[in-house]
């Protein structure tokens, strides 16, 4: 829109610009001393007073200027997106390279993903989602076993570095001292020793439990040594007691017919004998059996008090291994703490020394590289297919899935409908 103003306007700022005499500019090329004015100086006669009139003007070098570089025309930056970093480039996220590098990242990710392009037709969304369910488990089954790989790689870096900073511990101690990682150094050598003190601790409370447990096992030894021929006495015994009481109930039955025969004879005095003998018999009978069964009660409380030995040792081995158990497993697990702070120390003093320029070998040090590299790879391949795993179109598949539950509900109906 244009603005004009009349005339007459008072307020058309360039109604009385004819009226204005001209603007007279220097020439800044001409180099002219600033007049000073003429008069009396109200200095009076200070000795600090700069003479004026007999000085050359004083002349001064034009102040260079900066180069003006223009902006690079692009979109404005997100509301609370972190700024560059002072002292250090920073790179658009939407520079040529960058733009490049996502693209092919991103058609890496499709490529390995698989699901292809998006149906434009909603009807063929069904198919599209059932094919991205089965690559994404295709997809998690390889990320779980690149995953595994990486652990594998992960803990094989970290023996490199261990290994290579235990070299340099043990062989290069003033190399290290003179790079400034005397104090890492020291660390890693108390972690070390701590590592040294618990395998000797466990070493020792293992060696005091295999000792208990010999002590033990000699006494569970001993005890079953005695309780042994007791019971094969005690089944002989009760075998010989067996046959005692069967002859002791022969006897008596003997004895029994006698006295019958006594009742029903008309004259006793010939079974009178016959009874008093039977009668020997079976007392006699009964004298062996007692016998056997006191022998046999004898040789049963020994066997008891065999037993409730051997029964007091067995559960106090039980009750040992559960305790030495405990304090071994306890003991172990101290042992592999250390080791693995130890080892982090090592594999950290391994790096920095690496990174420190530390005169290494060159297979160790080769090696450590080729581990990094090889954990890089697998990082890179780890976030590729996670990007893949999240490639798929979130229309599409919803579309699928409403599909496919209608047709499910459909089905469902319909067998409602055949049964009833």
């Amino acid at each position: 829109m244009t603005t004009s103003f009349g005339d007459d306007d008072p307020f058309d700022p360039f109604r009385d610009a004819a009226e204005l005499p001209p603007l007279e500019l220097a020439d800044p090329s001409a180099n002219v001393a600033p007049k000073m004015p003429s008069g009396p100086s109200t200095l009076g006669d200070d000795p600090l007073e700069p003479p004026s009139a007999d000085l050359a003007p004083l002349e001064l070098a034009p102040v260079p200027q900066p180069p003006v570089h223009e902006p690079t025309p692009g979109p404005m930056p997100a509301v609370g997106a972190p700024g560059p970093v002072p002292g250090a480039t920073h790179v658009a996220a939407t520079s040529p390279e960058a733009i490049r590098e996502a693209a092919r990242r991103k058609a890496e990710a499709a490529a390995l993903a698989g699901f292809g392009e998006p149906p434009r037709n909603p009807l063929l969304a069904l198919p599209y989602t059932v094919h991205v369910a089965l690559r994404a488990k295709d997809l998690w089954q390889s990320r779980r076993r690149l995953a595994e790989r990486l652990e594998t790689a992960q803990r094989r870096v970290l023996a490199t570095h261990a290994a290579l900073g235990r070299a340099l511990l043990q062989h290069q101690r003033a190399d290290l001292d003179t790079h400034g990682l005397a104090e890492l150094a020291g660390q890693a050598q108390r972690a070390l020793g701590a590592t040294d003190s618990q395998r000797s601790l466990a070493q020792r409370t293992r060696a005091e439990a295999d000792a208990e447990k010999r002590r033990l096992d000699e006494e569970i030894a001993r005890a079953e040594a005695m309780v042994a021929p007791l019971r094969d006495r005690e089944a002989k015994l009760r075998a010989e007691l067996d046959v005692l009481s069967h002859e002791l109930r022969r006897r008596t039955a003997a004895l029994d017919r006698v006295k019958i025969e006594l009742r029903h004879a008309p004259d006793a005095s010939p079974l009178q004998a016959s009874l008093e003998a039977r009668r020997a018999e079976v007392a006699l009978q009964q004298e062996k059996v007692d016998a056997k069964a006191g022998e046999l009660r004898d040789v049963q409380s020994r066997l008891a008090a065999g037993l409730e030995q051997l029964r007091r040792h067995q559960a106090t081995r039980r009750h040992l291994d559960r305790e030495l158990t405990g304090s071994i497993l306890a003991a172990e697990a101290s042992v592999g703490k250390a080791t693995s702070e130890a080892e982090r120390r090592l594999a950290e003093l391994g790096r920095r020394a690496r990174d420190a320029r530390v005169p290494m070998g060159v297979l160790e040090a080769a090696t450590a590289v080729k581990a990094d590299d090889h954990v890089a790879q697998l990082q890179r391949e780890l976030k590729l297919h996670d990007e893949a795993l999240r490639s798929w179109d979130r229309r599409a598949v919803a579309i699928g899935g409403t599909l496919l539950a209608a047709f499910a509900l459909l089905m469902l109906v319909v067998f409602v409908l055949m049964i009833t």
